[in-house]
């Protein structure tokens, strides 16, 4: 249970009572955290890159809600990150068309912005609150960062 009382239950179950000296056990948890998270990771990513494009619709805002919902935190925001990076990255390698492509990065992440700033505003549990609010911060500023790209005409990546 983390700190925001979010739960992340293992993808395999690890046995207390297996005979295994504790070191043993404890890198068996170890591992198994950590694939419980690399899995979790990725289905954010794929997850979050197939909503982004639904956005204009009611059932792709509340796709994105759910989406954002259904992970911790940090993987979400880590998913956030991932696909922003990627999607920055693409644009820029757009031969003469990298404005355009930023401009739609840019559209996407108001897009989440807006629909997360009219979501806040709902009567939510509080650990649902701190998991958007943490969200805007991070949408926030990698807007911010595509508007830069934009206004300062950067047309690659090199």
């Amino acid at each position: 249970v983390s700190k925001d009382g979010e739960v992340v239950p293992l993808n395999n179950v690890i046995q207390v009572a297996s005979k295994l000296p504790v070191k043993q056990w404890l890198k068996k948890l170890e591992d198994g955290m950590q694939n419980t998270l690399a899995q979790l990771l990725l289905d954010a990513v794929q997850q979050d890159s197939s909503s982004a494009a639904q956005l204009a619709n009611d059932s792709g805002r509340q796709m994105f809600i759910e989406w954002a919902k259904q992970f911790p935190a940090q993987v979400m925001i880590l998913a956030t990150l991932i696909n922003w990076s990627m999607s920055v990255d693409n644009a820029l390698k757009e031969d003469g068309n990298s404005k355009a492509a930023l401009e739609t990065v840019l559209s996407t992440i108001q897009g989440k912005l807006e629909i997360l700033a009219q979501t806040v505003l709902l009567d939510l549990p509080s650990e649902a609150r701190k998991k958007f609010e943490q969200l805007i911060t991070e949408l926030v500023h990698q807007r911010d960062v595509t508007q830069s790209l934009i206004d300062e005409n950067v047309a690659n990546s090199t």
